[in-house]
């Protein structure tokens, strides 16, 4: 594991991870965003963990040592490990808050802000979902977002975004449920790492991301629901905005993805037998949570 880093003068309030692979641009992206934030730069830290790029990231985040507390990682390309670089990330933490964000995620200017002020606020440790306009794992809006998102310029482009209705793809979910997931029966299904803020203390309770995962996918399910078992509550905050700007995805990815996550899904209900894990094995993440009310409802 390579390692370069700079180090802040000040006690970082949240350190931001990044896993990345051969995403230079989309990352320059990322790292731009945080830049902007409405929260002192110099309370953050940032941390890039590089799951073996062959392109030229490792000199691309050279450009930001002098502008923020920043750590780089290196590990070697052995297939996909985004579970062991966002776990490089959090034991090299500095700040009480984890916040987690993929490489191709432009933050709005106050979604730091939001992630602290839940964490400031919190009787109990809270897993934070920020919204992700545009995020879409099909890219079924990838033109609009490449003609309408001004990578300079996040909050512009996520006014027009709401404008236009090019929500998250979980907005379906949250019209139905409602936004507030202590009502959710497993809010954990929807904790996807693209966008989210966890306390460092209940990462390491609950043992951090699962190094199984090595493929796309199921890691930050695991998580999740590790997260649950520790009696951590699970938050949507629609004011910690961000985009996902589209990028796209290597050919039979998605046929690799389906056939791979149903042995996940075997994995995750061996290790937390839970109704809800049981449930899962037979039923679209989309639908668990109506599937697990109408049980409900039904005495069951």
């Amino acid at each position: 594991m390579n390692e370069m880093h700079t180090q802040g003068d000040m006690q970082p309030l949240a350190s931001i991870i990044i896993p990345t692979y051969n995403q230079s641009r989309l990352l320059k992206y990322t790292v731009d965003s945080i830049l902007k934030q409405s929260v002192d730069t110099r309370l953050l830290q940032v941390i890039v963990v590089d799951d073996g790029s062959s392109d030229d990231t490792r000199e691309m985040v050279k450009n930001y040592f002098s502008k923020l507390n920043f750590k780089y990682f290196y590990q070697e390309d052995m297939g996909f490990r985004a579970a062991k670089a966002r776990n490089t990330g959090i034991l090299n933490a500095d700040a009480p808050l984890c916040i987690f964000v993929d490489s191709s995620v432009m933050l709005g200017t106050h979604a730091v802000e939001e992630h602290l002020k839940i964490y400031r606020c919190s009787s109990r440790p809270s897993a934070v979902i920020g919204y992700v306009y545009g995020f879409d794992d099909y890219n079924r809006n990838e033109n609009s977002l490449l003609e309408l998102v001004d990578v300079q310029n996040a909050d512009s482009s996520i006014e027009k975004l709401k404008k236009l209705g090019i929500c998250d793809n979980r907005e379906p979910l949250y019209l139905k449920h409602g936004d507030n997931l202590s009502k959710w029966p497993a809010p954990w299904v929807i904790f996807w790492t693209c966008h989210v803020s966890v306390p460092r203390a209940a990462l390491i309770k609950a043992g951090l991301f699962d190094e199984f995962y090595t493929s796309w996918g199921g890691e930050d399910s695991d998580l999740a629901l590790a997260l649950e078992r520790n009696n951590v509550r699970f938050v949507m905050s629609r004011a910690a905005e961000s985009i996902h700007y589209p990028h796209a995805k290597n050919s039979g990815f998605y046929e690799a993805f389906d056939e791979a996550f149903m042995e996940k899904k075997h994995r995750m209900d061996k290790k937390y037998n839970t109704a809800a894990t049981r449930l899962w094995l037979t039923t679209a993440c989309e639908e668990l949570n109506e599937k697990l009310i109408e049980l409900g409802q039904k005495g069951q």
